[in-house]
């Protein structure tokens, strides 16, 4: 303000000119949402998901969308998770990125699992036991059948 008070009329409305533009400017920059530079696309496939329930039908048919994500994951295809069995980890809508392989890597791993006799896939802790395998939720919560 002191220097502000000691410019001539012209220089002072050149001044305010000058501040309300970059005021402007910066309301401009303000209204940008900044990305990281490093977003890497996924197919997500459009029409399968993840039942985090109680069992989420499937079809052959494979259409995929483009989703993004800031971090690098070997993977075959992304599915949406259907269900809130999993929560706090896993919640409906997110994309699970899958990669194929036969069995898990460690009791209590998450994994997808394909119950290929009825169509249903999941995402579950998978433990491997003597007779096959044990599906567990996170939130375990009763069903209408009390199980």
């Amino acid at each position: 303000m002191p220097i502000y008070q000691k410019l001539s009329d012209d220089n002072k409305q050149q001044t305010i000119n000058y501040a309300e533009d970059k005021l402007k400017s910066q309301k401009k920059q303000e209204n940008i949402i900044h990305f990281k530079n490093s977003l890497i696309p996924y197919k997500q496939a459009t029409e399968q998901t993840l039942s985090a329930g109680l069992g989420e039908g499937y079809t052959d048919n494979i259409e995929t969308s483009t989703v993004y994500w800031d971090k690098q994951v070997t993977y075959v295809i992304g599915i949406p998770i259907k269900g809130d069995s999993m929560e706090p980890e896993f919640h409906y809508g997110q994309t699970a990125l899958i990669k194929y392989q036969s069995s898990p890597d460690y009791d209590g791993q998450v994994c997808a699992v394909d119950n290929v006799s009825i169509g249903n896939a999941f995402i579950k802790c998978v433990t491997v036991e003597e007779d096959g395998l044990l599906l567990q939720s996170l939130n375990i919560e009763e069903d209408q059948n009390g199980e």
